[in-house]
């Protein structure tokens, strides 16, 4: 993650626009940023939407609209597996021109809180059920990581001269144990390497995984970050006001930013900012 990574979190509204607006689109895949985050909003607990599009589907669908941006699904192991992430962000690198990636977060405000105590997936004998935070998330993101890494997309031959279409060395089983067990591998390789960041929404963690390339946090959480934030990785800032891009960029502790976009207003501020829009 470099020094200045620039990102626009688009709301689902203006998504959903970006599918019919091929003028809005090109302003938004020209601006020459690091990334677009689709979904945030399920992540965020101060987002104003009430209505959600599946990132996933969304990136799909976006991917011809904006080829020259890496785009980033927003998701939380509250509602999805890390087996179910890591396949479906291998599977956007393999059709998105530019790219994906992960911004993980640790509950996604979509989902009601269910009964007191509930944990993420407790669903009788088909899987363990995991306890819902921070620990689960990290792990989460191992996982995702270990599946990534565990089924390259050079391992594939596709000789016909040979007959080899796999080269199996090259394909590990992550045999992950912990709060989650998964065996791997995915069954789609993974070409290059995803991103992955960790979404704090309220509080700054101090020991997250190497597997990890960021920590994502809200620019309102700047006075509770210290030198040992976030296992030294580097720190995104998470702009709701793109108004206030100038104050992050003074701060020398941000590696980078993201800023959220909800309408053409908060578009045009982030990408006058950010970008060349």
């Amino acid at each position: 993650m470099s020094a200045g990574w620039r990102s626009v979190a688009v709301s689902d509204g203006l998504a959903g626009r970006l599918l019919t607006e091929t003028d809005l689109a090109g302003r938004l895949d020209h601006a020459g940023l690091d990334a677009v985050v689709l979904g945030l909003g399920r992540l965020d607990p101060r987002s104003p939407e009430e209505h959600h599009l599946d990132p996933t589907s969304l990136a799909a669908v976006l991917s011809p609209r904006l080829p020259g941006t890496r785009l980033l699904i927003a998701a939380a192991g509250h509602r999805e597996h890390p087996w179910n992430l890591a396949r479906a962000v291998a599977s956007l690198q393999t059709v998105l021109p530019a790219g994906s990636g992960l911004v993980l977060g640790s509950r996604d405000h979509t989902v009601a809180g269910g009964r007191p105590g509930a944990r993420a997936w407790d669903v009788r004998d088909l899987a363990e059920p995991v306890d819902i935070g921070p620990e689960a998330t990290a792990e989460t993101g191992v996982v995702a990581r270990k599946l990534w890494d565990g089924y390259p997309y050079d391992a594939i031959l596709a000789d016909p001269a040979s007959g080899g279409y796999l080269d199996l060395e090259r394909v590990r089983a992550s045999d992950h144990h912990g709060g989650y067990d998964v065996a791997g591998p995915l069954p789609v390789p993974t070409r290059g390497r995803p991103l992955l960041s960790l979404f704090a929404s309220d509080d700054v963690p101090g020991d997250v995984p190497s597997a990890f390339d960021s920590v994502t946090v809200p620019l309102e959480l700047a006075g509770e970050i210290d030198a040992e934030t976030s296992g030294g990785l580097p720190l995104i800032a998470y702009v709701r006001d793109p108004d206030r891009l100038a104050e992050a960029g003074r701060d020398g502790r941000w590696r980078g930013v993201q800023a959220l976009a909800t309408d053409d207003r908060t578009l045009h501020a982030a990408l006058a900012a950010l970008g060349r829009g």
